[in-house]
Parts: structure tokens; C-alpha cells; sequence
């Protein structure tokens, strides 16, 4: 009998010292770009590890963003800003610690166009007439040895 309570002393002692719910972290950072100015309205995003859900916020005029109440773990950061490569990271929070976050410096996203060229269906049925005009003797009369279909037979 003096085993069992012993037993039961010793687990009420284990779920003490290491309680169920962990005190929640802060994350704070400030974005800038390469020269140094900040970033206004950025996107960030927080999302835990294996997990779809995800908090966003939006960085100030400052350039700082702020995310309270974060659960201890590991967390996918995500900064997107218009005109800037979009910036991926991996924090992890302690039982209560703010995680010192780096400087968050975004790179200017390289400038991509794309042009397609072409004619249009009219501009392009213009064109063709033209072709076919050469192909009159004289430029009046025609020739009948030029055949219009693209599999005529002679």
C-alpha cells in the first residue's frame, strides 16, 4: 500500500514540474531592403511546421511586424513585398522566449517582361491577299498554274 502512494506521489511531482500548457512566445522583426531603407506593407506570413494554418500581418510605416501569442515550435516565415523576391525562414519558439529574428533584408526582384509578337487575323489576311495578287500575270490576269488549296493536285 505505502508503493502505490508512492507511486502516486511521484507522478502528481513529474506533472508539476513539467505543466501541459507552455507560455506562448513573441515574434517581432523589421523588414528593409538591400540599402537599408524599410519596407511598408509587406506581407508576413507565420505558419506552423506541417501545418496548413498560418497567421498574416502587414508591416508598418516602420517596417516592423509583430506576432504575439505563438506557441512554442517551429515556424515557416514568409515575407512578400510588391517589386521584391519574396523571402523564406525557419524560426523556433521556446516556452516563453522571443526569438531574436535577423534583420529581414529583401532583394529586388529581377525585372521579367514578356512580348509576344504576332499579327493580328486581319493584318494577317492582308498579307495574303498581297501574296496572291503577285502571283497574276501582269498583275491582271490569272495564273492558273498557282492553285490557292494547299494540297492541289495537278
Amino acid at each position: 500500500m505505502a508503493a502505490l502512494c508512492m507511486m502516486f506521489a511521484a507522478r502528481s511531482s513529474v506533472a508539476q514540474t513539467t505543466p501541459d500548457d507552455a507560455a506562448p512566445g513573441t515574434i517581432r522583426g523589421t523588414v528593409t531592403d538591400t540599402s537599408g531603407s524599410v519596407v511598408v506593407a509587406a506581407i508576413v506570413t507565420l505558419q506552423p511546421t506541417g501545418s496548413t494554418a498560418q497567421r498574416t500581418t502587414i508591416t508598418d510605416q516602420a517596417g516592423s511586424f509583430h506576432f504575439s501569442a505563438v506557441e512554442p515550435g517551429t515556424y515557416a516565415l514568409t515575407i512578400t513585398a510588391g517589386g521584391f523576391t519574396d523571402r523564406k525562414s525557419t524560426v523556433a519558439v521556446v516556452s516563453g522566449e522571443n526569438p531574436p529574428l535577423p534583420p529581414a533584408v529583401l532583394q529586388v526582384a529581377p525585372a521579367v517582361s514578356k512580348v509576344d509578337v504576332g499579327l493580328s487575323q486581319h493584318e494577317l489576311a492582308v498579307e495574303q491577299v498581297h501574296a496572291e495578287e503577285k502571283q497574276r500575270f501582269l498583275g491582271v490576269f490569272p495564273n492558273f498554274f498557282v492553285s490557292y488549296q494547299p494540297n492541289a493536285r495537278l
